[in-house]
């Protein structure tokens, strides 16, 4: 939300000096000192310039209520936003043995099928122990016709005595074959869904460096013509247009920047981590869940 709020403030100056330039083309035309192409160029940027601008406050109102409903609030609940919020420019990363270091005993899904795993092991093992048949021993009482009594014990046995419960213990161990091969699936997805993600997080670091080299080299440019449109050296179109690429090119910046902060988040999720460990930190010594605030 940030990125794309910083980006509709940056949107709202270009639709502001569109439509001044449009004034002022307008007024040029009217007094003959400018033909109507240039009025009609100036009107389709000015009608681009407000499609963008719409376009960025549909995206806002959409991430907006999809806050709204992961925190489980109204959608007409107001959301407000530290103002001391700012989108990182580069993320120094650790190597990818320091994130993939413990990962089962970090991600949630995976401690959960492990210790499904480990249920349905002790499920299995019930399941053949009552494949033996129940043996009963005790004692027998017996009399005949010349009322001698007789002791001596009883061997009984459950039948059938082979084949028992091997349905059960069939559908037992499947059960514990699935959440097995569930289980080593869901490490080799982590795997490569972390090392996907490094990739994605360096080449963006990249991305917003250059994005950044370009903003400063064109602001640069805009001050060059801003001089030259006050000494009468050139127009005020072209002004207006390097002007719109500078806009433009902090735009893709602000855009960059959201992209790194939404990898960094997914990141974290795929990791375990509450926070993504140093360059050289131990993944031993990295939070996996928030601090607690100290009460005064």
């Amino acid at each position: 939300m940030i990125s794309v709020q910083n980006q509709i403030s940056l949107a709202e100056q270009v639709y502001q000096r569109m439509a001044q330039n449009l004034a002022h083309i307008q007024k040029a035309v009217a007094d003959g000192s400018m033909t109507a192409n240039a009025l009609n160029a100036a009107q389709a940027a000015n009608r681009q310039a407000n499609e963008n601008l719409l376009d960025l406050e549909k995206q806002a109102d959409q991430q907006r209520l999809q806050l709204r409903r992961l925190m489980g609030l109204p959608t007409d609940a107001q959301i407000r936003l530290s103002k001391d919020i700012n989108l990182p420019a580069l993320v120094e990363l650790p190597t990818g043995t320091t994130l993939l270091e413990g990962l089962e005993q970090r991600r949630l899904d995976l401690l959960a099928l492990r210790r499904g795993y480990d249920s349905q092991e002790a499920a299995v093992r019930v399941a053949i122990m009552e494949q033996f048949p129940r043996i009963g021993i005790g004692p027998t009482i017996s009399r005949d016709t010349d009322n001698m009594q007789t002791t001596g014990f009883g061997l009984s046995i459950e039948l059938p005595i082979f084949s028992r419960d091997q349905g059960k213990i069939a559908h037992e161990e499947a059960t514990r074959q699935k959440l097995f091969d569930e289980y080593v699936n869901r490490v080799f997805e982590a795997n490569s869904d972390i090392e996907l993600l490094l990739s994605g997080i360096r080449f963006t670091n990249e991305q917003i460096a250059a994005a950044q080299a370009a903003e400063t080299d064109l602001g640069r440019l805009v001050d060059t013509y801003s001089a030259a449109l006050a000494d009468g050296r050139t127009d005020a179109l072209i002004y207006y247009r390097v002007w719109n690429d500078l806009i433009n090119a902090q735009m893709k910046t602000f855009a960059l920047k959201g992209q790194l902060e939404q990898a960094m988040v997914a990141l974290q999720l795929a990791t375990g981590f509450y926070e993504i460990p140093k360059p050289g930190q131990s993944s031993i010594t990295a939070p996996t869940e928030p601090k607690e605030e100290e009460t005064p």
